[in-house]
C-alpha cells in the first residue's frame, strides 16, 4: 500500500490502526487503490467529517477521577502545541486566573460544585491549572488570550479577589509570549455572540458549554479561526488593555470610599 500511494510505511500504518485520522485526500487516495465503490467512499468521508467532532457530555467530566485526568490531558496537548489563544466573552481564561478566582467559579451555580464535585476534586482541578500555567514562562510558545470588557469587571470571589485578578492580569501581560487582548465595551460587536473557545495550533478548537464539550478538528474549526482572528484585531493590547485595568481598579476603590 505505501509503494502505492506514495506514503511512508508509518502513515499507512497509523492510518490502519487509527493513530492518525485520513485527510479528505487520504481517503481518495486509499479508496482508488483498493477498488472502493463511489457508496463507500462516501460512507467513508462522513465517518471522516463526524470524527472531527468529539463531545464529551458534562456527566462524564464530572465522573470521579476525570476532571483532573482532564486537566493533564490538555496540559499535555499545549505543551506540545506552539500557539495556544482563547476567547472569553465574559469572564478570565482558566489560564491566567489565580487560584481564589477559579475556586470561587467553580462553586457557582451550572459549575462543577453545583455538579456533585467534592472540596477535593476541586483542589485537583485548580492544582492541575496550577500546573498548565507553568508553560506560559516557557520560551517557544505564543499565548494569545483575548477577553470581553465584562470579564474585567467579573467578580465572582468579591472585590479583593477580583484586584488580585486583575493584578495579576498585568503581569501576565508582561511575559514575553503572551499576548492578552481586551474588546473594549463600546467597540462595534466583531462577530456574532459566541461561546468562549480555545484554540491550539491550526488544528483543535474546544468549546465549552453547560452541556459539555466539544473538540474539533479538520474543516470544522476554520469558521472559529477566522473569528478568533476578527476578535484578536478588535481587541485593546498593551497599554490600551493596562489602562482599561486599571480603570476597573479605580471604580472598584471608588466603590469602598
Amino acid at each position: 500500500m505505501a509503494r502505492r500511494t506514495g506514503w511512508v510505511q508509518p502513515k499507512v500504518s497509523r492510518l490502519e490502526t487509527g493513530a492518525q485520522l485520513p485527510t479528505e485526500d487520504d481517503i481518495r487516495t486509499w479508496a482508488a487503490h483498493t477498488y472502493a465503490s463511489a457508496e463507500q467512499i462516501e460512507a467513508l468521508l462522513d465517518m471522516l467529517s463526524a470524527a472531527h467532532v468529539e463531545y464529551t457530555p458534562t456527566a462524564d467530566l464530572l465522573k470521579r477521577g476525570a476532571l483532573a485526568r482532564r486537566q493533564a490531558h490538555i496540559g499535555a496537548m499545549e505543551a506540545a502545541a506552539g500557539r495556544i489563544g482563547e476567547y472569553q466573552p465574559a469572564f478570565i481564561p482558566g489560564l491566567v486566573q489565580i487560584p481564589a478566582y477559579s475556586r470561587a467559579l467553580l462553586d457557582l451555580p451550572g459549575s462543577a460544585r453545583s455538579r456533585g464535585a467534592s472540596d477535593a476534586e476541586l483542589d485537583q482541578i485548580i492544582a492541575g491549572r496550577v500546573r498548565r500555567q507553568e508553560l506560559l514562562r516557557e520560551p517557544g510558545r505564543r499565548w494569545q488570550f483575548v477577553i470581553g470588557e465584562p470579564a474585567l469587571w467579573s467578580a465572582p470571589g468579591g472585590a479583593d479577589v477580583q484586584e488580585a485578578q486583575l493584578d495579576h492580569l498585568v503581569a501576565i501581560h508582561e511575559l514575553p509570549g503572551v499576548e492578552l487582548g481586551v474588546v473594549p465595551l463600546r467597540a462595534p460587536m466583531p462577530v456574532m455572540p459566541l461561546s468562549g473557545f480555545r484554540v491550539l495550533d491550526e488544528e483543535f478548537v474546544f468549546v465549552e458549554s453547560l452541556a459539555g464539550e466539544q473538540r474539533l478538528e479538520g474543516s470544522e474549526i476554520t469558521p472559529i479561526l477566522r473569528a478568533f482572528e476578527t476578535v484578536r484585531h478588535a481587541a485593546a493590547t498593551g497599554a490600551d488593555v493596562v489602562a482599561m485595568i486599571e480603570q476597573v481598579r479605580a471604580k472598584l476603590h471608588s466603590k469602598d470610599n
